[in-house]
């Protein structure tokens, strides 16, 4: 090779211009299209169905000693409503007052938003004075 050619191989190489330029735009651009795309991913993942295990608990009661026959219920729903829920309440009915033992039926349970037993509930409880 001659050596003008070299010297404008150099001088290109200085000024430039075989490297790859990037704008700031469109920096701009891919870095909102991937926040946009996490966002999504994001929505999708938060809305999917999941099932979970919650604590089950009595409301205030009326003095009485109660013993369920679980703690906990295995329960579906999306995994942002799983995850704002915290327990089941359990309310007895009126006419729970004598010792003895009960079934309880869904009606009696309280359920967070959103949130669905996984199958048929039933529960007793075993009143004490």
């Amino acid at each position: 090779m001659n050596r003008k050619h070299l010297e404008q191989e150099n001088d290109r190489l200085e000024n430039g211009e075989y490297a790859v330029r990037r704008s700031r735009r469109s920096n701009i651009i891919a870095a909102v299209v991937c926040l946009v795309l996490a966002f999504c991913v994001w929505l999708v993942v938060m809305n999917a169905q999941d099932t979970a295990y919650l604590p089950v608990q009595f409301q205030e009661g009326n003095g009485t000693t109660c013993v369920l026959s679980a703690t906990s219920l295995e329960v579906k729903g999306t995994v942002t409503a799983i995850k704002r829920a915290d327990r089941i309440i359990v309310v007895l009915p009126d006419t729970v007052t004598a010792p003895g033992t009960y079934v309880l039926t869904e009606q009696n349970l309280l359920f967070p938003d959103g949130v669905r037993p996984v199958e048929d509930v039933y529960l007793t409880v075993t009143v004490a004075p």
